[in-house]
């Protein structure tokens, strides 16, 4: 079973030894997160344990992010959500900044829980750090985030000044998931400190053109896919789910990949939180529905080197428009966006119809 499935995903599908689905049972806590709120209950019940959390949060102006610890279930907040952008390794640790890597190790060299929150390559790097450092790690919790590659900050940077110029106000809340019409599609959500309020449908943005195209060159080969996560547990957005599965909520759900025993350990915590619904996952029906996981991005070097140009010079907005993929780009959304209000077996019939030619 196992060696078929293998061959069908390209990778040693046996490194998963058991997948879920779960949610958050609150609204409110539920409609903060970016699909079911996993990572962010399990975060709660490292903190119940005395353990701390490290994970990514934006910069106060909203331009960039970087690493911060999380004491309690509120400095949990800032975590939560989806960070389209790389974030830098680096962490505040109450005096000065420091390399995040460096933080988790005195902090696990001092007895304490940690659960380390990151994309695969980020928690890869710290293993790694942490291996080398001959540091014990016991008590070192990872949870890898399912990445389709981040892009620069340099894009959220621009795509936040612009709108600050436009409402002659700044930021003081920005979302790239808002859950404005449930679980999807995303919105891009942006209060001002003026009390203006600016919404755009995240895919129709330059920042959702910017985030289909433009990454790190490393993403386009990545070595954290398949079986390569590092993690005791991945976390990531349900896709597939559907309306009439037992795990569906219109309002996200999240599937998790459980890959140790530390990460059994986790599930077990996770079953045991008052407020999140867990359901057992088909593995297949997941990485089926969830490519990302063992699939590295795809790049179209001509478009890519394009952007890259037209964004040093002229800009974001005028590197999206003017991009030789972006006429493609905007009528794939049109085709997505007419699929779904198309019934089901409409849809079939079509695609039936084209399969015959």
């Amino acid at each position: 079973m196992h060696t078929k499935l293998s061959e069908k995903f390209g990778f040693d599908v046996s490194t998963i030894s058991s997948a879920y689905a779960g949610y958050y049972k609150d609204k409110s806590s539920l409609f903060a997160c970016a699909s079911g709120g996993a990572a962010s209950a399990l975060s709660e019940k490292i903190i119940e344990d005395g353990g701390v959390v490290i994970g990514v949060c934006y910069t106060d102006d909203f331009k960039s992010a970087v690493f911060a610890c999380a004491e309690t279930k509120e400095g949990l907040i800032k975590f939560r959500s989806s960070k389209y952008i790389y974030a830098e390794k680096k962490i505040y640790n109450g005096k000065k900044w420091v390399s995040v890597f460096e933080e988790v190790e005195r902090l696990l060299n001092s007895g304490k829980k940690v659960l380390f929150i990151g994309l695969g390559c980020e928690v890869g790097a710290l293993i790694k750090i942490l291996e080398k450092h001959n540091v014990n790690r016991t008590l070192l919790y990872t949870i890898d985030l399912i990445c389709h590659g981040p892009t620069f900050p340099e894009i959220q940077k621009q795509y936040v000044e612009r709108l600050e110029r436009k409402f002659d106000a700044k930021v003081n809340s920005f979302s790239v998931r808002y859950k404005k019409r449930g679980w999807e599609p995303p919105y891009i959500h942006a209060e001002f400190d003026n009390g203006k309020v600016f919404e755009e449908l995240f895919y129709h943005s330059d920042f959702g053109f910017a985030f289909k195209k433009y990454s790190r060159l490393s993403c386009y080969q990545c070595q954290f896919k398949g079986d390569m996560h590092y993690s005791d547990l991945t976390v990531g957005d349900f896709w597939g789910c559907k309306k009439g599965m037992d795990s569906y909520n219109p309002m996200g759900v999240s599937i998790i990949f459980c890959k140790t025993d530390k990460g059994q350990q986790m599930m077990n915590m996770l079953k045991s939180h008052d407020n999140f619904s867990v359901f057992p996952a088909d593995v297949m029906f997941a990485l089926q529905n969830n490519t990302n996981y063992y699939r590295r991005r795809m790049q179209n070097k001509e478009q890519y080197q394009q952007f890259e140009k037209d964004l040093k010079l002229h800009g974001l907005h005028y590197a999206v428009v003017n991009n030789k993929g972006y006429k493609q780009y905007k009528k794939g959304l049109f085709k997505d966006k007419v699929k779904k209000l198309l019934p089901e077996n409409i849809i079939k019939i079509v695609k039936q119809i084209k399969s015959s030619f």
